[in-house]
């Protein structure tokens, strides 16, 4: 569950009804998290990629989070279902802390539906974030 409306850039938000959209015909587990993420996009403040603010969790952003419980950090990358691998620190937008993270700021505190990998975090920094170097394409 993330605190607070979100901030979405038009290209992400577009992208995300498809996705969401193509995920109501997939399995039951696929059906409820996109109806999770299709209410916290369309509460969603939209904003241009290029009005993007460079510490804005966007799709494909590396970013820093504290767990709050544990105090232990990690850095994941958002990114679409089908490029998950969280081995490599790639969660899912459909995953508990994709969906909490999306479209908050630095700063901000996020609780997943299901505390996994994190229960309660803040987000610390972003360490790539495609809009902050122009890659509108990503």
């Amino acid at each position: 569950m993330s605190l607070g409306s979100i901030r979405l850039t038009t290209s992400d938000r577009h992208r995300l009804f498809v996705l969401v959209s193509a995920a109501q015909r997939r399995s039951a587990l696929d059906r409820v998290r996109a109806r999770g993420l299709e209410g916290d996009i369309r509460g969603a403040e939209v904003v241009a990629p290029t009005e993007a603010p460079p510490d804005l969790v966007t799709m494909r952003t590396t970013f820093r989070i504290t767990d709050l419980d544990s105090g232990e950090d990690g850095i994941y990358t958002l990114v679409y279902p089908h490029e998950e691998d969280p081995s490599e620190g790639r969660i899912s937008v459909f995953a508990p802390l994709g969906i909490a993270v999306l479209g908050h700021r630095v700063g901000e505190t996020i609780e997943p539906v299901v505390p996994d990998p994190v229960r309660r975090g803040r987000l610390d920094e972003i360490l790539f974030q495609p809009e902050a170097c122009g890659r509108y394409d990503l």
